[in-house]
């Protein structure tokens, strides 16, 4: 698989609405340097679209493939 996949989860401080979750595909990095890399610019990209919400958790996450 040429490809890794993220999975994302933003949990709201109401607690009534549940934590979304959305999937993210990037090309594969090749180095472990590579590889943080892509999860900060993912984690900043995120933090940039939420940034007008109110959330109190942002959880990023590689899923394994």
């Amino acid at each position: 698989m040429n490809s890794s996949l993220y999975r994302i989860e933003v949990c709201w401080p109401d607690l009534t609405r549940p934590a979304s979750v959305f999937h993210e595909r990037r090309k594969r990095c090749k180095t472990a340097r590579g590889a943080d890399r892509q999860h900060e610019r993912i984690v900043n990209l995120w933090v940039d679209r939420l940034r007008g919400s109110n959330f109190y958790r942002l959880t990023v996450s590689r899923v394994p493939s």
